[in-house]
């Protein structure tokens, strides 16, 4: 089996060498060509990067959040991803548990609203994770009028007042689980 592993190695290596020697005794004109295709077809793609450290968060209510949650900054990781949630009007957030994905949703809705980036936003989660996502953006943001969608709430007969609530009340943000979203009526377009 080792021998059969070093062949297939020295048979890789005169590959190598042997497209190098044929690359070179190419025409400039055929290397650039080749350079050009290679970068169109496969390098052409660069993941943004987004740098939210120039950002203020104005009616964010630190010393609550330190005095509920222990938190005392936001870490540059929540910064850069607020940003890219503001830059592209939405988005994932795909951090690991305990990276504070839940204060990003918060802060990012309520800077939309507050930009002017979103009328309404709204915040949807997992059913179990509904009334933290509330609570932490009551701690963040004290003032702020948001509407969050407990079990009762969409009980059949009240889902349609909570419709309304929705529709006609100015709220900084709608909190509510995906399977309470995917009661709202909309079109198939959407």
């Amino acid at each position: 089996m080792i021998i059969k592993c070093q062949l297939a190695n020295t048979k890789i290596e005169e590959i190598r060498n042997g497209f190098s020697e044929w690359l070179e005794a190419q025409s400039p004109e055929f290397k650039e060509r080749l350079v050009d295709l290679y970068n169109d077809k496969f390098n052409c793609f660069v993941r943004p990067r987004y740098d939210g450290s120039h950002q203020t968060f104005p009616d964010l209510n630190m010393k609550l959040l330190g005095d509920r949650y222990g938190i005392h900054s936001i870490y540059q990781s929540q910064k850069d991803c607020i940003w890219m949630l503001k830059q592209n009007g939405g988005g994932i957030c795909d951090h690991e548990v305990g990276t504070g994905k839940t204060l990003i949703m918060c802060i990012a809705a309520h800077e939309m609203k507050r930009l002017g980036l979103a009328h309404k936003p709204m915040i949807i989660g997992l059913k179990a994770n509904i009334a933290e996502i509330a609570m932490t953006y009551q701690s963040a943001y004290p003032n702020a009028r948001i509407l969050f969608a407990d079990e009762k709430s969409f009980k059949a007969d009240n889902r349609v007042n909570f419709f309304n609530q929705i529709k006609n009340n100015d709220y900084d943000c709608v909190i509510m689980s995906h399977d309470q979203f995917g009661k709202i009526p909309q079109s198939p377009e959407m």
